[in-house]
């Protein structure tokens, strides 16, 4: 059954159009901005939203429209980056874990229990604190947390999918465990994976840039929406466009790919089903 594109509602489009939007910022800011992210200008220290700086200047004198545009590039990266890892890796672990069962599955889950009492921005922010500020910790930290959510997700789909007829008839014809697991069980679990992963994408820009603005992620003067924040958060009540235009960005970035990311969730599950 084929993906029916026209079921979509106005809400997913316009949301498309956004995240396309973002897309292109991430890929050839070049088009939208002439001005260096990180070149300083001190006779324009901390200007209001004009015609030559349509965002305004921050208290170095940077074009916060340019600094807002070349973030994109870095932000979009660290969501799909920081996702890809986990989810790979607690795929495998969630689908030998709920396959083959046993003491070791008991095991895994009860050591995923305890790990999930404690809040992941929790998690992440003690990891980065114990090694160190930078996008590389950055990464490690959510890598080493992000994992827990994909296996406990595809190990509970696992565990239904393994006892299906068709899993039966696999074994009984001879079929060895790995074939069983990724030609027969992993494609039926995938459209689950792709609407988490694409959620999850945002969590990791938003784990970003809050490392970020508490000075624990991206180094200055690198452009970063959460560092951008940052900078700007001592002039909120004379220069509020500093932290204003980067917050609408990831804001609308966020809110995007969140239901971008619902309405494939419901076409992937309306054509698994059919």
């Amino acid at each position: 059954m084929k993906i029916q594109f026209r079921k979509f509602s106005t809400i997913f489009w316009l949301a498309t159009i956004v995240l396309t939007i973002v897309l292109l910022m991430s890929a050839v800011p070049g088009l939208f901005t002439g001005y260096d992210p990180i070149k300083q200008d001190m006779t324009a220290l901390l200007r209001a939203p004009y015609k030559e700086h349509i965002f305004g200047t921050d208290n170095l004198g940077r074009d916060v429209f340019s600094r807002v545009v070349y973030s994109a590039r870095l932000d979009l990266f660290i969501g799909f980056f920081a996702m890809i890892v986990p989810a790979v890796f607690g795929t495998l672990i969630g689908t030998l874990s709920g396959y083959y069962g046993g003491k070791a599955d008991a095991v895994l889950m009860r050591i995923l229990d305890i790990f999930t009492a404690f809040p992941t921005m929790v998690l992440v922010i003690a990891i980065v604190a114990l090694m160190g500020s930078g996008i590389k910790n950055l990464f490690w930290a959510i890598w080493l947390v992000g994992w827990r959510e994909y296996a406990k997700l595809v190990r509970s789909e696992v565990v239904v999918i393994k006892n299906q007829d068709y899993i039966a008839a696999a074994r009984t014809l001879g079929y060895s465990d790995l074939r069983i697991m990724f030609r027969h069980i992993l494609p039926n679990v995938l459209s689950t994976i792709v609407v988490y992963a694409i959620t999850d994408i945002m969590m990791c820009m938003l784990m970003g840039a809050s490392l970020s603005f508490l000075g624990l992620g991206v180094p200055t003067p690198t452009p970063e929406w959460g560092a951008i924040i940052a900078d700007g958060k001592n002039y909120m009540m004379t220069a509020w466009w500093i932290i204003a235009f980067p917050g609408i960005m990831l804001a609308f970035t966020g809110i995007s790919i969140s239901i971008v990311g619902n309405g494939l969730s419901g076409a992937l599950i309306d054509r698994r089903n059919g």
